[in-house]
């Protein structure tokens, strides 16, 4: 299944940015038990709590009206959209109450990059 991002960009105190790509993942922090039963194996499995951890990428033209830096510092929330276009049809994902865990800069090509990881308390999806 091929995925087309058509575009990825962060809304923070009503400023809409931009972003190169939003790349996310699901911890469910599932784990097994220590406890064992009477054949050696695990009992059950712990119930954690789904988190949803977030990459972004975006170009650091160094006019960006949000710092970053500043943002992970405050744990200012805002909110992180995806709209994807698939062969199943168009889907727009947001995560709410983001904020801001590690801020790197980096240069590639030339290009100056900003890498964030963020993480979400929220997912919706909607239809297009």
């Amino acid at each position: 299944m091929s995925k087309i991002v058509d575009r990825a960009y962060l809304e923070i105190n009503g400023k809409t940015i931009d972003c190169i790509s939003i790349d996310d993942s699901l911890d469910t922090g599932k784990e097994q038990r220590s406890t064992m039963n009477k054949e050696n194996r695990s009992r059950s499995h712990k119930h954690g709590i789904p988190k949803f951890n977030l990459k972004v990428e975006l170009y650091n033209d160094h006019n960006l009206s949000i710092d970053f830096w500043d943002l992970a510092i405050k744990n200012t929330e805002f909110s992180a959209i995806k709209e994807e276009e698939s062969p199943e049809g168009s889907r727009i994902i947001t995560y709410t109450r983001c904020e801001v865990y590690k801020v790197d800069n980096s240069t590639k090509d030339g290009e100056s990059t900003l890498s964030i990881e963020i993480g979400a308390l929220d997912r919706k999806l909607t239809a297009k």
